[in-house]
């Protein structure tokens, strides 16, 4: 998937979250003004979650269901705080 108008240069944290799919067996191409991410054929669970972007916890609780292994999410406790206290229920 390519999503235009999005670089690693983005002042937005979220956009590391690329990082992580990186570390679950992603590949990723990075352009002046767009990212691409291509799955492997297995994600790999993923030992530490995006402790530094709670905003992503839920994505990357989504995206753990498809892979092999287990992936932790922690520190996500300013979620509550924020768009959900979903983390908690």
């Amino acid at each position: 998937m390519r999503v235009e108008g999005l670089s690693a240069a983005s002042q937005q944290a979220d956009v590391r979250f690329v990082e992580v799919l990186e570390r679950m067996g992603c590949s990723v191409e990075r352009g002046p003004r767009w990212l691409a991410v291509r799955g492997p054929r297995y994600l790999h669970g993923v030992g530490r979650g995006p402790e530094r972007l709670p905003d992503s916890a839920l994505t990357l609780a989504v995206v753990a269901l498809f892979a092999r292994g287990r992936t932790a999410i922690r520190n996500v406790r300013t979620c509550a705080s924020k768009e959900t206290d979903r983390m908690r229920r």
